[in-house]
């Protein structure tokens, strides 16, 4: 009887042993597999911040390509209107007469818009539409017809969004332009010009700040520029 007793206690002992090591053996496997996860994990991160980079890098290449194609079919029609000009201005010629910049005889540019070998500024009055263009929100880009109501003048596109002069004191934000989603809608860029009688043709900045978008989505960069535009 003691020596089944004996017997019986070494099966227990080599039953815990092997208990012992295999226990041990999955232990170290679960470390190992731990291990693997988190440099699958790791890769799996650098991966998508590398393929978030070149995704921005293509968009960032693909909004200079626009913005270089523009300013090239810019400066073309400038250069055209330039030589335009040269060739008609012999004797006898009819001087331009000054007028709106629309659907009739070009106005005299010297003396409605700053020309310095680019558009850079222009006065409303001298405008009846303007066209946006490079904003990296694309549904900001487009033509805005000029608009006068309750004696104040924008300029507003066919989907409602506006390019406008808001004042500090009536709209609680810095005084400049605005283009919004709508007029007197949430604002996405802003260019704090100080004068509302002269519209910017560059120089417009992304808005930051919830306060001065007034309850709107900012705008995606880059900015957009703006142009005259015959109607």
């Amino acid at each position: 009887m003691a020596g089944s007793d004996d017997i019986l206690d070494q099966l227990f002992q080599r039953l815990a042993h092997e208990f012992q090591k295999v226990e041990k053996e999955i232990n170290a496997r679960q470390k190992d597999i731990k291990h693997q996860l988190k440099q699958v994990s790791r890769m799996r991160e650098a991966v998508m911040a590398e393929k978030r980079q070149l995704h921005d890098e293509s968009r960032a290449l693909e909004m200079q390509q626009a913005e270089m194609e523009e300013n090239v079919a810019e400066l073309s029609a400038l250069r055209s209107e330039m030589n335009g000009s040269t060739a008609g201005g012999g004797g006898g010629a009819t001087p331009p007469k000054k007028g709106g910049w629309c659907c009739c005889g070009k106005s005299d540019k010297n003396g409605e818009l700053d020309v310095t070998g680019a558009l850079t500024v222009a006065r409303v009055d001298a405008l009846q539409a303007i066209r946006l263009y490079g904003a990296g929100s694309a549904d900001v880009n487009g033509v805005y017809q000029k608009v006068t109501e309750g004696g104040e003048t924008f300029f507003e596109k066919a989907d409602g969004k506006a390019v406008q002069y808001r004042y500090q004191e009536e709209f609680g934000t810095p005084n400049g332009w605005y283009v919004a989603d709508s007029v007197q809608g949430g604002a996405m860029y802003m260019n704090l010009h100080e004068d509302e009688t002269t519209l910017p043709f560059a120089g417009f900045q992304v808005i930051t700040d919830e306060c001065v978008t007034m309850g709107g989505i900012p705008g995606d960069p880059p900015a957009p520029k703006i142009e005259p535009q015959d109607c």
